[in-house]
């Protein structure tokens, strides 16, 4: 069942809501831009909008223009876009290039959700009604909770040629995924549900609170339990809730898992980070370079590899150039060479 099937079933069962579709129209109401549902006696009409087109390509072409350049940096893994960008003088328009290649279908889904609700109080004779602008996505994961609440700030702070709101109609738009998993400092992991309002609206006051009420209901749908509280994006990390839920794991996976939870270099400073790199590939580089030295046991090998993906998660997160660390390799392969522990065969 997609999530949009889902939400459809969860608004059916609701009290005082209904599903305009299944409902007796005229035929005027019937040739309008109808909306998906009424909530509350028809105080508030609720538009739905499923995220279905992937733009991860389209920005991931816009990066690649970029990979000759000699300030590109160098990793292994995956980065996020901002930490390559944060190393490119020209980084900030090329992110908000990305940006909004990312985020374009939003724009579309606003203008259409805003008049189909202009057309619904017009048609309906429901004028003071506000609008529930319903984002819904379980399969776009390149378009986080975080990415689609900094586009709908932009978009609902739009102003036509005249001055007045572009969007007045939508009072509010609630943020549901079903793809991602909300990841906070402390580690602990939640499926987010955001509201949105919007201050130039009318009214969005009694829609909001209808919509937290909503957001509680859904949670008891889902036999979820309901968190409530503030989310600072900036400190908050979304996971594609997929990876998470596989019950197929690699073991390189399963040790990036692992040190998500418990990230002990992270207290490391950048010298000490390098200098821990070091003595690490002075281990390691034995066990994965053939010769005629002695090479540690499988046991030994699998342990060196955890430390080694650690210390990549590690690097990663913070967005360091890995040429940065090349000194250290190199200081590590001479020292093993000079000590007699690493005798490479032609």
């Amino acid at each position: 069942m997609t999530l949009e099937e889902k939400f459809t079933e969860f608004v059916r069962n609701l009290q005082s809501a209904e599903i305009v579709d299944e409902l007796h129209l005229s035929q005027e109401q019937q040739q309008s831009k109808k909306p998906d549902f009424f909530f509350f006696e028809r105080q508030f009409i609720g538009e739905m909008k499923s995220i279905k087109k992937d733009m991860e390509p389209k920005a991931q072409a816009i990066l690649e223009e970029h990979k000759d350049r000699p300030e590109y940096p160098v990793f292994f893994g995956q980065w996020s876009s901002d930490k390559i960008l944060q190393q490119l003088p020209d980084g900030e328009s090329i992110n908000k290039k990305m940006f909004d290649a990312i985020t374009s279908a939003l724009e579309d889904n606003v203008e259409k959700a805003n008049r189909q609700i202009r057309e619904t109080k017009k048609v309906f004779g429901i004028s003071d009604s506000q609008g529930i602008l319903i984002i819904l996505n379980d399969f776009v994961e390149i378009l986080s909770p975080d990415l689609i609440v900094r586009k709908i700030h932009q978009l609902l702070n739009k102003k036509s040629s005249s001055g007045d709101a572009r969007y007045p109609h939508i009072s509010v738009v609630w943020i549901v995924s079903e793809i991602h998993i909300l990841k906070t400092e402390l580690g602990k992991e939640f499926l987010p549900s955001i509201v949105f309002v919007n201050d130039y609206a009318s009214s969005y006051q009694e829609a909001n609170d209808y919509v937290k009420w909503l957001q509680r209901k859904w949670a008891s749908f889902n036999n979820i339990p309901f968190i409530e509280g503030g989310l600072n994006l900036k400190n908050t990390w979304f996971s594609n809730r997929k990876e998470i839920d596989s019950p197929e794991i690699s073991r390189s996976n399963m040790w990036r898992r692992q040190y998500s939870q418990v990230p002990y270099l992270r207290h490391f400073s950048k010298e000490q980070l390098l200098e821990y790199s070091q003595r690490l590939w002075f281990e390691t580089l034995p066990a994965f370079i053939r010769g005629a030295h002695k090479e540690p046991s499988q046991e030994t090998v699998f342990e060196l590899m955890e430390k080694q993906t650690h210390l990549i998660e590690e690097i990663n997160y913070r967005g360091i150039d890995f040429r940065e660390f090349s000194p250290k390799l190199h200081e590590a392969f001479n020292r093993l060479q000079q000590e007699g522990k690493l005798n490479i065969q032609d």
